[in-house]
Formats: structure tokens, C-alpha cells, sequence
């Protein structure tokens, strides 16, 4: 259950997001980054930082979400249970890549190339940490971590669909 919703807007990162903005001419999404409790002083003063990376399974830059529930799964509860998601807009650039394991990318990396849920960033000034939601999770589910990882259950199934439906289109001769 969310407890406080705080808007960030350091005047410095502010003025270097629009400048990326305005020189790339490209669309801002809203995206998310769930985090530790002993780091977020760091993101709201400095920003996401792409030269910290702990897990790196799309390459070495900095993480965001497409959708809550992804970031939730890196948001670890601190010792009274609280948890911490920042909204982070971003621009993600016109060439974007597949991300891998280790590898520093040429470009913002995705984690897959059809339906991406995350964006693994590489230029700072290409994100801007909006807002800090600080949270609770209660009930049965708050422990358990599902989807948006390696093992992604909800893109597995999607994939399946995608390559059925190619076969039916091409046993029908559509492709």
C-alpha cells in the first residue's frame, strides 16, 4: 500500500535531460526503477547513476521498467518493510539494441526486442528520476518475485504466441 509519493526535480539534471530532449527530438516515456532503501539518497540527489550496476543481465548501464511490477521485484523491502520505486523519464534514443550479460551497449539495450520490459540506459542524460514512491506490500504475495527476470513467465508464454501464429501465417502462405 503506497505511503508517500514525492516529486524530484534536481535543477542540474533537469536542464540536462531537456537539453537531450531538445538536441534528440525524440519522445519521453515514464518509466520505473525500484531500489534499496540505503541508495536512494544517492538517486535523488545524483540522479541515476549508469556506472553502478548490480546485476547487469542487459549489459552495464543503468535500469528502468516499462510497467511497476517489474521494478517492484529490485525494490527490496528496508528493515520496517518499506519499499522504494522512483518514476524515471526517459529518452531511450532512435537506435536501440539487444542487451547482453556483461557487455557495456553501444546504445540503450533492451532486454528483448519484442515487447521489451526493461531498458538498460547508458548516457545519464538520457534519464530523470521524477518522483520517489515509498510503499509497503502486505498480504501473501510479498516475498514471492515473478516475471520481468531472466525467467520471465508472462514473455515466455507471448513468445510461444508470436512463433504459433507466425507458423500459422506461413503454412498459410501469408508470409
Amino acid at each position: 500500500h503506497g505511503e508517500r509519493i514525492e516529486r524530484l526535480m534536481q535543477v542540474t539534471q533537469l536542464r540536462r535531460f531537456l537539453a537531450k530532449v531538445g538536441e534528440t527530438r525524440q519522445s519521453v516515456e515514464a518509466t520505473f526503477h525500484g531500489t534499496k532503501e540505503d541508495i536512494v539518497d544517492t538517486i535523488v540527489n545524483e540522479g541515476l547513476s549508469t556506472g553502478i550496476c548490480q546485476t547487469g543481465a542487459y549489459g552495464m548501464g543503468a535500469y528502468v521498467a516499462m510497467h511497476a511490477g517489474i521494478a517492484h521485484q529490485y525494490a527490496d523491502p528496508g528493515a520496517d518493510g518499506r519499499r522504494h520505486m522512483c518514476v524515471v523519464l526517459v529518452v531511450a534514443g532512435r537506435h536501440i539494441v539487444k542487451g547482453h550479460m556483461g557487455e557495456q551497449p553501444s546504445a540503450t539495450a533492451l532486454d528483448t526486442l519484442a515487447n521489451p520490459t526493461q531498458y538498460c540506459v547508458t548516457e545519464e542524460d538520457r534519464l530523470l528520476v521524477s518522483h520517489l514512491i515509498m510503499y509497503r506490500v502486505t498480504g501473501q504475495c510479498q516475498g514471492r518475485r515473478i516475471g520481468g527476470g531472466w525467467e520471465d513467465p508472462f514473455e515466455k508464454e507471448l513468445s510461444r504466441a508470436i512463433r504459433r501464429a507466425a507458423r500459422r501465417e506461413k503454412k498459410r502462405g501469408l508470409r
